[in-house]
Formats: structure tokens, C-alpha cells, sequence
């Protein structure tokens, strides 16, 4: 995620401190998440217009948190006095902190850009047929609502026995992150499964296919 502020005077990129911006819903919002960090190019050029990272931690801790940042008018930002300072008068005045932005004035994004890359590196962690438990991990938070049909199990990355899947009821095993769904299989479901020869006896016959729109991430 990266985020893009405009001052009315030249800043240092330098001073940057992310643990100064709390995003928030709405302006005086019941939903928060306050930076543990940023970054920022420490050696480009002071500049009125500076260009910031999230990090991973705190940009999976945002999608975590549903319902925050999803669009422009759930997107807020405090900000406390220790964020940025600027570069000072000419010869070496003193450099000024930016002034504090409370919450309940949080500013709204002036421009807000959907997230249009779907998750990458979807991980097939464990399949539990003792009790019907297919559990899929990605790099980012998940969505809880899947397209069940359009999850299959193959006997082989190519071809070979299969059975797609119909019930959708999911889970999280992390609520706070939202990294590893659970996919209870219904009874017929795992009734299928098992009764399919040669399909998920063990982990060499046991392989995971996704069409396209089958799970997303928190922002759709």
C-alpha cells in the first residue's frame, strides 16, 4: 500500500515518522489502526509532494481490519505532532513539525485507488479429512465469502481423479490477520471426497485448484 501527501511547504522525507498516522473509518471513527512504521526514500530530494510505503505488517493488519480503508470514504488520517518536519529557514532555521491533526478532524483521502491485484501465492496448507477441514493461506487477508465450485481437488497437477466442492462455509484461523481461511467441507462434500478413488490419501495425491474468482481478498 503506499500513500502520497501533498504539503503546502517542502518537508524532509527523512523525518518521516509513521507512528504518528492513525487511520480511521470515518473522522471521528470506531475503526483505527495506527502505523508501526513507513517508508520512504530517506535520501530523495525535500520535495512538497513525498511518496510513503506501508509495511507489510501494518498493510495486512489494514485489510485485516474490515471495513477500514476499503474507499475513499472509509479512508481518515490522524496525525500526530511527531510526523514530519520541514527543512527549515534558509542557513539553518529551525525545523518545524507539521501541526497534529486530531482524531475526530481526521482529513479525509483526496484521491482513493481500488486494489485491483488479486491475492498472489494462494498456499494449500492442510487438508484434515478426519473432520473436513481444507485450510488455504495467501500473503494477504482473505475474504471469507469463496466461490466453492470453483475449488477442486485433483489426484495430480494436471489431471487424473477429482471432486469440486459445493458447501462454503469458512473460517478464519486468525482473525487478527486473516491469512489462512478454513473451508468446512459439508457431509456430502467429504462423503464425496472419500468415496472418489485415488483422491487426497495422502500428499501425493492430493493437489488444489482455483478458477479464477474463486477466493479474494478483504477488498473484493
Amino acid at each position: 500500500l503506499q500513500l502520497n501527501f501533498t504539503f503546502n511547504e517542502v518537508v524532509d522525507p527523512a523525518s518521516f515518522n509513521g507512528q504518528a498516522l492513525t487511520f480511521l473509518n470515518a473522522r471521528n471513527g470506531s475503526l483505527n489502526y495506527t502505523l508501526t512504521g513507513i517508508v520512504t526514500n530517506i535520501l530523495a530530494s525535500p520535495n512538497t509532494v513525498i511518496t510513503a510505503t506501508l509495511t507489510n505488517a501494518d498493510a495486512v493488519a489494514i485489510k485485516a481490519t474490515l471495513g477500514l480503508a476499503i474507499s475513499k470514504e472509509t479512508s481518515y488520517l490522524a496525525i500526530a505532532s511527531t510526523f514530519v518536519r520541514d527543512v527549515g529557514a534558509p542557513g539553518g532555521g529551525t525545523k518545524n513539525y507539521l501541526l497534529p491533526v486530531a482524531i475526530g478532524n481526521a482529513i479525509q483521502v483526496s484521491n482513493y485507488m481500488l486494489d485491483a491485484i488479486p491475492p498472489m501465492q494462494i498456499a494449500f496448507t492442510l487438508l484434515d479429512v478426519n473432520v473436513g477441514n481444507l485450510y488455504i493461506g495467501a500473503e494477504e487477508p482473505l475474504s471469507s465469502t469463496i466461490m466453492a465450485s470453483y475449488i477442486t481437488l485433483q489426484q495430480s497437477a494436471g489431471s487424473g481423479a477429482n471432486f469440486t466442492l459445493t458447501g462454503d462455509n469458512v473460517t478464519y484461523v486468525n482473525m487478527l490477520d486473516k491469512r489462512v481461511i478454513i473451508v468446512k467441507l459439508s457431509y456430502n462434500d467429504l462423503k464425496g471426497l472419500k468415496l472418489t478413488n485415488s483422491l487426497c490419501t495422502s500428499t501425493l495425491n492430493c493437489f488444489l485448484s482455483l478458477a479464477p474468482g474463486a477466493i479474494g481478498d478483504t477488498l473484493g
